[in-house]
């Protein structure tokens, strides 16, 4: 009867330990994105279900905070057309199926706003209290590209900031790359909304031509885990306490 008791118990302590929900909240793959799109993060140049936006749409999901000083730029951010330069040209990397370039103006076919000291600022937010996540870490993986990835003097970079920190390695080859940068970003949840902030510079150009500006982000991947499931819970604790008990007995009773 005690090993009954004792194995029954150590059956049920391991099928109810709970090792921390698994949360996908990438706009691309999450299964509660679309009815709850403030909660992840989506690539440039789609709507809420994943769907790239036509030429020329606003993006709803990333907003310009930060322009060079008179441009009259921002909050929105359109996709660049790409029938016209730099797009049309290939000076830019061209659009596929998961993600398309944003700017602050659709038209890029122009000389846009530059400064050496004041960049384009493009914020993607996501609250993942909206998923049912109190706290937590999270990962996320994208491959982006900028134009451009410097200012003109080389001294400032084109990078990514998490809640205002600067994002390690998070730099990019610049807009004409043959592929997207990868960049993997690592965080904590305690609650409220999350800044991810895309710092572009457009170096100051000269000419001949025109000077565009703008950017492309690639969500690969982003998930995040409870850190609440990593303590047992009430239950599973009363079950491991028993099962010692029973332990104990079953032991004096073989003695």
């Amino acid at each position: 009867m005690f090993r009954l008791a004792l194995g029954s118990a150590f059956v049920a302590l391991f099928s109810t330990v709970s090792y921390g929900a698994t949360y996908d909240f990438s706009g691309a793959t999450g299964a509660g994105c679309a009815a709850n799109a403030g909660a992840c993060v989506y690539s440039t140049g789609v709507n809420n279900s994943n769907v790239l936006l036509a030429d020329g749409t606003a993006d709803g999901h990333y907003t310009l905070v930060g322009t060079p000083t008179g441009s009259g730029l921002g909050p929105s951010t359109f996709v660049v057309l790409s029938s016209q330069f730099p797009l049309s040209t290939g000076s830019w990397l061209a659009n596929d199926s998961s993600s398309k370039w944003i700017a602050p103006n659709a038209n890029q076919n122009q000389s846009m706003p530059a400064s050496d000291t004041e960049a384009y600022i493009y914020r993607l937010t996501f609250n993942l209290s909206l998923l049912g996540l109190s706290s937590g870490s999270y990962t996320i993986n994208l491959g982006w590209l900028s134009d451009n990835n410097r200012n003109s003097t080389s001294t400032l970079s084109s990078g990514i900031l998490l809640n205002g920190t600067p994002v390690a390695s998070s730099g990019n080859a610049g807009q004409a790359a043959g592929s997207l940068s990868p960049v993997s970003i690592s965080g904590n949840y305690s609650g409220g909304t999350v800044n991810l902030d895309f710092v572009v510079y457009n170096l100051v150009y000269g000419g001949p031509g025109n000077n565009p500006s703008g950017l492309r982000v690639n969500i690969t991947s982003a998930t995040a885990n409870d850190n609440e499931g990593q303590i047992p819970e009430p239950a599973t604790s009363t079950l491991l306490a028993a099962g010692l008990i029973g332990l104990g007995l079953y032991t004096r009773r073989k003695q």
